[in-house]
């Protein structure tokens, strides 16, 4: 019965004894080297290439201060990609959008990695190099509908 419910916890996720699991740390920098503040970076799991079925499994997020530096906690133990920017266009660690390019690490119980530094691609410019130095404007739209309609 005891077996049943620890088991049950678990399935339902209950977070991970901290001791149990690992952190990672790092600076991300744009392509121009310059700190990249904003920036979501996450521990993906990574799967047997022979299984890897493309779902995109993070185990833990963290987002980049001014400076660039990020700190990913409570990842638990297992092998992992670190992972910068939008889930459509991830940059992995050392800096690439291939993930057969990417490293993995191992996180251990207690584990402290720091020294994860990488760059990100600048997308925006790839697809819109016109936009280079351009200005944006913020625009507040109200929308009201009908009872019954449909947006």
């Amino acid at each position: 019965m005891v077996a049943i419910l620890i088991i049950t916890a678990l399935l339902q996720g209950i977070p991970i004894a901290p001791q149990a699991a690992g952190t990672v740390s790092g600076v991300v920098k744009d392509a121009e080297g310059k700190p990249a503040a904003g920036v979501r970076v996450s521990a993906m799991t990574r799967q047997d290439p022979t299984q890897e079925s493309g779902a995109v499994v993070l185990a833990s997020i963290a987002e980049t201060d001014q400076d660039g530096r990020y700190t990913i906690e409570n990842i638990p133990p297992g092998q992992y990609y670190i992972v910068a920017g939008s889930i459509d266009r991830p940059t992995y660690y050392p800096g690439t959008q291939d993930r057969a390019g990417a490293k993995s690490i191992q996180i251990t119980p207690g584990s402290r990695i720091s020294g994860f530094d990488f760059s990100v691609l600048d997308t925006t410019r790839l697809i819109f190099p016109s936009l280079r130095g351009a200005m944006f404007v913020r625009v507040d739209l109200r929308v009201v509908a009908e009872p019954g309609s449909r947006l």
